[in-house]
């Protein structure tokens, strides 16, 4: 997964108390300005890769399906695909959510856990604009794609096997979208 709980900033998150990590995160989170992250997982490969970093932007607007979404999880940040957006009884905008390498989605997050969108991702020299057409276009693919294996059960052959088959998609797409914004 892309997270960033203290090891962008060049320490461990356990040498931040969880509560001096929360204060942060409330202050990016009420702070309305765009930021920068580094990315240290794998669940978004390939398109994020670890030690990339995340431009990320507030939201100005509902967020659209296919986009990659920065929220918050276990006492960190994590930015993962953006698959489905709904409404609970009660009214609150839910949203469900899934790392492109990832087996299974995220369990359902509220709207007030979203603390932005990811704009570009930035990797040595060069930087991926995500909010270009192709780019967006490839992510509501990716996005459509997955919503129906959403909850495969991967501990079946068949599951199993459907997930690698969805996963070689997702890395062609991009490859695709690679190869068209070289």
């Amino acid at each position: 997964m892309a997270e960033t709980a203290g090891q962008s900033a060049g320490f461990q998150q356990s040498e931040v108390p969880e509560a001096h990590l929360d204060i942060a995160l409330d202050l990016i989170a009420s702070s309305g300005k765009d930021f920068w992250m580094q990315a240290n997982g794998n669940s978004m490969l390939p398109l994020i890769q670890p030690g990339d970093h995340l431009h990320v932007k507030k939201l100005s607007a509902p967020p659209i399906r296919g986009e990659i979404l920065v929220y918050r999880r276990h006492g960190g940040l994590t930015a993962h695909r953006l698959l489905a957006l709904s409404s609970s009884k009660s009214g609150v905008t839910v949203y469900r959510l899934q790392g492109d390498d990832a087996v299974s989605p995220d369990p359902p997050i509220s709207a007030l856990q979203v603390i932005g969108r990811v704009a570009a991702i930035r990797r040595r020299e060069r930087e991926l604009r995500l909010e270009s057409h192709a780019w967006m276009r490839a992510g509501l693919a990716l996005a459509k794609f997955r919503s129906p294996w959403m909850d495969i059960d991967v501990k079946t052959r068949s599951g199993a096997c459907l997930q690698r088959l969805r996963r070689w998609v997702v890395q062609r797409i991009l490859w695709i979208v690679f190869q068209i914004h070289r």
